[in-house]
């Protein structure tokens, strides 16, 4: 689990929650991985929340949530 630093800012991830962004609309939608729900949505990146395509996940992981997405 993340943990906050107190300097605005966090070392780690949040385990079990991704995020997608669109580059359009700026809008940042946060999904819980476990359940592919939608957990909320807002203009801008989550802090300390992995993006789908980041380093901080697997090949296999993001195949998988980038099926999860197109049947959001």
């Amino acid at each position: 689990m993340a943990t906050n630093t107190g300097n605005d800012s966090r070392i780690g991830s949040v385990n079990d929650r991704i995020q997608v962004c669109d580059v359009d609309t700026g809008v940042c939608k946060k999904i819980d991985t476990n359940t592919n729900q939608v957990i909320d949505q807002k203009i801008g990146k989550y802090k300390g929340v992995a993006d789908h395509t980041d380093d901080r996940r697997n090949d296999f992981f993001n195949s998988e949530v980038d099926n999860m997405i197109a049947n959001i």
